[in-house]
């Protein structure tokens, strides 16, 4: 069966090329191109006030008057400890601090704020 080519394994036909496709101008499919216009001159909506120490230290105050001593601790122990609180907050979480027998915390407000009173 060498050298016999049967009709299933004959070589594969040519396949005739695409025709090809007619261009047409460019200026019967261009579109115009958009304009630019100036955004509105609307006044900007003010700016949403940013948080204040005071903030901070009001909720800090109403939740320790609550007695929810950790949410006084979640809401100020980042700010104590970068150093960037109140003597007041300060003061607030050291009070929290002391319910909740946190010897850390305790340690980090005396690092941060050594005028503020502790055991």
């Amino acid at each position: 069966m060498l050298g016999k080519v049967h009709s299933s394994q004959a070589s594969p036909s040519v396949e005739p090329a695409p025709k090809p496709v007619p261009v047409t101008s460019a200026a019967a499919t261009a579109t115009t191109p958009p304009v630019w216009a100036p955004p509105e001159t609307a006044t900007p909506p003010p700016p949403a006030p940013a948080p204040s120490a005071e903030t901070d230290l009001s909720k800090a105050q109403a939740l320790s008057q609550a007695g929810d001593h950790k949410k006084v601790r979640a809401l100020l122990e980042k700010k104590v400890k970068a150093g960037k609180a109140s003597h007041e907050e300060a003061s607030i979480l050291m009070e929290s601090c002391l319910i909740l027998r946190d010897r850390t915390c305790v340690a980090v407000i005396k690092a941060k704020h050594p005028d503020v009173e502790g055991p």
